[in-house]
């Protein structure tokens, strides 16, 4: 017979060839049997009308493979309903449609085709512990011959019982690629096993298996007693034992992964408490040391070193530090951690900013300690709440940014914007100082983004702009400029000696302060300070020389003001410099001379050079003669006080026209307009807002929501109607569930207070900023200084993040794809 190239294939025997009869008798058998499969293939397959009858088809299939000579051995129908047994045994699904359960990789348990090849991570576990279910071929789909499901059973050894089947549970076929694999081998082949390129160990995604059908028994039975399989079925047969007693070696293996995971988690959960903490803190983190022991280690490592003290796993991991080891303390870790939480903080803002659909923004610049640029981004929204309605003004980063021109910061705010996914056509109100490139009236910024939305009103900072009324009515008025230039030579005097400094706080309870070139309130402390210790210092005055020694406070600081009661205050305060103009002089000299009579002053003195000032030498008067002088007092009046008076009343009213204007155009809203506009002064301001805004507002329905406004509100109110903000109407409105009903007005009130007044909190930042990268810290990058700004500024933020939810980030910036 020759020798056989395979050991593991054997010699197909000799057998007697069968009458007629005999397979005439065998085919009927057979075709009673093949109806009863029809049957119960019909529980799990629903066939088209149009196709081939079961019975046709399984006939056709048993006929088809007569072909193969150890096919005519075994009983068809009886090794099919015992492989269909085996089936149902195995498992079912509840819809009854069974062989396609997929796991949520993505992949067919029952299709060893759509495997990942090699297992991916817990593939192997999923099916272990669900075994694919054994498919069975449709016929005609994958050609003229296929699999043969009687191969399904293995026939005993017994030939007096042909009837004795063993299910053939390792095997199984891809309906995908019309070829069988052997599960167990796929599994649990040894790794020189798999380089021998066996067709029943070919799984993976677009790989075929065996498919030579015409000699598929034979070929079946010569792989089931090959020494691969044997080596590969035992351990499939110790894996499945070990699992039912709870102790395989997989489920050690992860349990022991999930116990180091739970170690590591508890670790990084200290590391990242330690990091938020020190970054809330404005504290420094390194150290000149390294090393978590030393003296010198820095805050963070002394830090981990406390904690570890009361964190038994932290304390393990301290312990375990050496060379070469994992230790998650090193600074691009610290910078890291630092990154992933001040993103998940902007993250959170912004989700919350597009949510409220209307922004205003803010942007201001200072230099910082390394001399560049820090542009400071603050975006300002309205929270709404039936809990109550917030104006909420969040850091966003710090910018270094060198551009000085409106058109170069223009791009770089809508650039800004953009990359953070908001929508310009939002933004509803632009905030800056009073410089030329930002609100310039031509080509500053507010000017070139109004171009892009015109609706994005510009509010010149009030606190900016009250800064200057008082900084260029001084420097307009002389005697103004020279009597401040005096009380800070008298602080100078002082101060620049120690001894000096505590002779004058011998004699005073509140020392002299300094004035500011930005900030007018300590111009107000200055002088104040001195009006209130002028007796004290004439003492210390006095002392000295005998010896051998020789700001208006402003409430538009509030980083939540409205634009309406910024107008209310600029009111007030301009109605009380026209009255102090008319009737403030007179008392405030009355005051003086009682003052000036008390430590023995000349009311007169100081005034005689005057009396010959202005007068013309006698060789130029031309025979004129000079009118008569004034007094002192009305010479003092006249170009002191009245100038001074007059240039601030018209800087405030000249500089604060737009505040003004946006606080008359949403006045109509409020309380005491409600009560007191007729119907057509309503009318009027409602459609002039609707002009100015467009397709926020819808006119007519605008109007009517108005009109019933106040009598719908009045029943809400715990307070008259007239004392009602507009913060006020918008918590009515929302607490009661009235915005659908007025949600033009609702609108319109969002709008209104999304506006901002002040860029206070820019300036607020600013002071972060000084304390984070202050000279020790000034060689600190871009993204680590708005990273730390965020969690230090937004810290409300950071009480409700997710210390799991960091870590996860974590883990997933730093996982490999690695294949074994």
């Amino acid at each position: 017979m020759g020798t056989i190239s395979n050991p593991n294939l054997k010699p197909i025997s000799a057998r007697k060839e069968e009458s007629g009869a005999s397979k005439k008798k065998k085919r009927k058998i057979n075709n009673e049997k093949t109806a009863k499969l029809a049957d119960a293939a019909a529980k799990f397959f629903k066939l088209d009308s149009s196709s081939t009858p079961e019975s046709e088809t399984l006939s056709n299939d048993t006929e088809r493979q007569s072909g193969d000579p150890d096919a005519a051995d075994v009983p068809i129908s009886s090794a099919s309903d015992t492989a269909l047994e085996v089936q149902e045994n195995q498992g079912e699904t509840d819809s009854g449609v069974r062989g396609f359960e997929i796991y949520e990789n993505a992949f067919i348990a029952s299709d060893p085709s759509t495997w990942n090849n090699p297992l991916k991570s817990g593939e192997r576990s999923q099916l272990m512990s669900n075994r694919p279910l054994q498919e069975i071929p449709k016929q005609g789909e994958q050609g003229s011959v296929s699999f043969n499901v009687s191969q399904y059973n293995k026939i005993g050894s017994n030939p007096n019982n042909p009837n004795e089947l063993y299910a053939r549970d390792w095997l199984l076929y891809s309906v995908s690629t019309n070829s069988l694999f052997c599960y167990c081998c796929s599994l649990f082949a040894r790794i020189d096993s798999r380089k021998t390129q066996s067709p029943w160990i070919n799984f993976g995604i677009g790989n075929s298996g065996f498919n030579d059908f015409v000699h598929q028994s034979r070929r079946i039975k010569g792989h089931e007693e090959s020494q691969m399989h044997f080596q590969a079925l035992i351990c499939w047969r110790q894996s499945e034992k070990a699992s039912r007693s709870g102790n395989s070696l997989e489920k050690l293996a992860t349990a022991e992964m999930q116990k180091g995971i739970h170690h590591w988690k508890q670790v990084l959960h200290c590391i990242v408490d330690a990091i938020l903490y020190l970054a809330k803190n404005n504290l420094a983190f390194r150290g000149s040391s390294s090393q978590i022991h030393d003296d010198n280690s820095g805050n963070f490592l002394s830090l981990i070193e406390l904690l570890s003290k009361y964190s038994p796993a932290l304390a393990i991991h301290v312990n375990n530090l050496s060379k070469n080891r994992t230790s998650y303390l090193s600074p691009s870790i610290q910078n890291e951690f630092i990154s992933i939480a001040g993103e998940n903080i902007r993250r959170e803002i912004l989700k919350h900013i597009k949510s409220r659909k209307f922004f205003s923004i803010m942007f201001d610049a200072t230099p910082d300690i390394s001399h560049r640029e820090q542009i400071s981004e603050i975006i300002r929204t309205v929270k709404i709440s039936k809990d109550g309605c917030y104006i909420e003004e969040n850091f966003i980063r710090f910018i270094s940014f060198d551009g000085k021109t409106g058109e170069q910061l223009t791009k770089m705010i809508v650039d800004t914007l953009k990359n953070d996914d908001l929508d310009i056509g939002m933004c509803r109100g632009q905030g800056y100082d009073n410089g030329s490139n930002m609100a310039g009236m031509y080509k500053g910024v507010q000017a070139r983004v109004k171009e892009i939305n015109p609706k994005a009103i510009c509010i010149p900072c009030a606190a900016h702009s009250l800064n200057l009324v008082g900084h260029n009515a001084v420097n307009k008025v002389p005697a103004a400029k020279l009597l401040l230039g005096q009380i800070q030579n008298l602080y100078t005097f002082f101060s620049a000696s120690p001894s000096r400094w505590t002779i004058l706080k011998k004699h005073t309870k509140k020392t002299l302060k300094a004035q500011s070139h930005t900030r007018w309130s300590c111009k107000y402390d200055a002088v104040s300070a001195l009006l209130e210790e002028f007796d004290g210092v004439y003492e210390a005055l006095l002392e000295l020389a005998e010896s051998s020694e020789v700001n208006a406070q402003t409430s538009l600081q509030k980083k939540d003001m409205e634009v309406d009661a910024g107008a209310k205050h600029l009111r007030c305060l301009l109605d009380w410099l026209n009255e102090f103009r008319v009737n403030g002089y007179d008392k405030s000299l009355e005051k003086a001379k009682a003052r000036a009579s008390e430590i023995g002053v000349n009311c007169n003195s100081g005034f005689d050079y005057r009396a010959s000032r202005g007068n013309r030498p006698s060789r130029y008067r031309d025979g004129v003669q000079n009118p008569p002088t004034q007094s002192n007092e009305e010479t003092f009046k006249s170009e002191f006080f009245q100038k001074i008076m007059d240039q601030i009343i018209d800087e405030i009213r000249s500089r604060f026209q737009t505040l003004q204007q946006v606080a008359s155009d949403f006045s109509f809203l409020w309380g005491h307009k409600l009560e007191t506009y007729s119907s057509e002064e309503m009318k009027k301001n409602v459609m002039d807002l609707v002009k100015s805004y467009g397709n926020d507002f819808v006119g007519e329905t605008f109007l009517r929501e108005v009109e019933h406004l106040k009598r719908a509100i009045s029943a809400f109110l715990d307070k008259p109607l007239q004392k009602t903000m507009p913060l006020d109407i918008l918590n009515v409105l929302t607490a009661n569930g009235l915005q659908e009903q007025f949600i033009n007005c609702h609108t319109a009130l969002r709008i209104f207070l999304t506006l901002p007044v002040t860029v206070a909190t820019n300036e607020r930042s600013f002071s972060k900023l000084k304390i984070i990268n202050n000279y020790l810290r000034s060689s600190m990058g871009q993204e680590r200084l708005s990273d730390l700004s965020i969690i230090s500024i937004e810290h409300n933020y950071v009480k409700d993040m997710s210390f799991d939810k960091i870590i996860d980030d974590f883990a997933v910036a730093k996982c490999r794809n690695v294949q074994f």
